[in-house]
Formats: structure tokens, C-alpha cells, sequence
């Protein structure tokens, strides 16, 4: 899961830098690859998002059935 969380982290910062360099336009493909973009943008921050969330809920349910020693 961290490693996910990681992935996702930074293919939305690669994502995000092109934002000026893809929006600087206004033919189609400045249009539609800003749908594109904004499309990978939300998908990689929900798959940062979620990553972060599984692994809290792992480290939960390992911690609720370890041994208190182990807490």
C-alpha cells in the first residue's frame, strides 16, 4: 500500500506540471487533453487517497489482533 500511495503521489505531480503547457491553448487538443488531464489527475489523487486509507486499515485490524506486548 505505501508503495501504491507513493506511485500515485507522484504521477500526479507529473501530471500537475503539464497543466500551464497542455491549458496554454485553445484548439481541441488543448481542450480535450485538459479533460484528459484533469481525468488522470483525480484518478491518481483517489488512488492516493484510497492507498493511504487500505493502509491505515491494515495496520489497524494487524494491530487489533496482535498481543498488547506487540501494540
Amino acid at each position: 500500500m505505501r508503495r501504491q500511495a507513493e506511485s500515485s503521489a507522484e504521477q500526479h505531480e507529473k501530471l500537475a506540471a503539464l497543466i500551464e503547457f497542455v491549458a496554454g491553448g485553445d484548439d481541441d487538443l488543448s481542450v480535450y487533453g485538459l479533460l484528459a488531464l484533469e481525468w488522470g489527475l483525480r484518478f491518481s489523487a483517489m488512488q492516493h487517497e484510497w492507498a493511504e486509507w487500505a493502509e491505515g486499515e491494515i495496520e489497524r485490524v494487524s494491530g487489533a489482533d496482535a498481543p498488547p506486548a506487540a501494540r
